[in-house]
């Protein structure tokens, strides 16, 4: 019977009792902060740099600049018409009320007859 392995049986083991624990209630005791906190009057903000307008303005006033504006807006309408538009599409292309258009557009032909 050489070289055939002998079996065994299993050992049986005892169980082993599980170990046993005590809770033994301390008290609780609260870290001390490391920092004692403050709440300070905060200063008023102030802005890093003023912006200040990167155009030159001219000379002339608030009103010939409007009354420049009106008269190339003028002469757009007009031009727009003579080329055909109707009144909507030259008011949705300037981005001006239809009602303007038609004044301006009366006005000339008022002024022309004349």
């Amino acid at each position: 019977m050489e070289g055939t392995p002998i079996y065994r049986a299993p050992v049986e083991q005892t169980p082993q009792s599980e170990p046993e624990f005590t809770f033994i209630p301390q008290p609780v005791v609260e870290p001390e902060p490391t920092f004692t906190p403050r709440f300070e009057e905060k200063e008023e903000v102030q802005p890093v740099f003023e912006p200040k307008p990167t155009f030159t303005e001219s000379s002339s006033s608030q009103s010939e600049q409007e009354e420049e504006l009106h008269s190339i807006t003028r002469k757009h309408i007009l031009t727009l018409f003579s080329h055909g538009g109707s009144y909507e599409e030259i008011a949705e292309q300037l981005n001006v009320p239809v009602s303007t258009v038609q004044l301006v557009i009366d006005s000339y032909f008022e002024s022309d007859s004349h």
